[in-house]
């Protein structure tokens, strides 16, 4: 309980039009640790884990491209 502590909060999501391959390769791309594929939700969205200054250069990437992403 106390390691939870320290990190609660320090965390963010943020759920993505791709599909699992398509997470993957993004993900590969941007060659961090820190973010991670949490969900595979379905064929077509999936939803992302981790710091949150990294989620945030994968949104503006995201955006960019005119893919679906948002912060849950």
């Amino acid at each position: 309980s106390q390691l939870l502590r320290r990190v609660a909060g320090q965390g963010a999501m943020i759920v993505v039009e791709l599909s699992l391959e398509e997470a993957r390769e993004l993900l590969a791309a941007e060659n961090t640790d820190s973010v991670c594929l949490a969900v595979n939700n379905s064929p077509q969205m999936c939803v992302l884990a981790g710091e949150p200054f990294a989620l945030e250069r994968i949104e503006q990437k995201l955006h960019a491209q005119d893919v679906y992403c948002r912060r849950v």
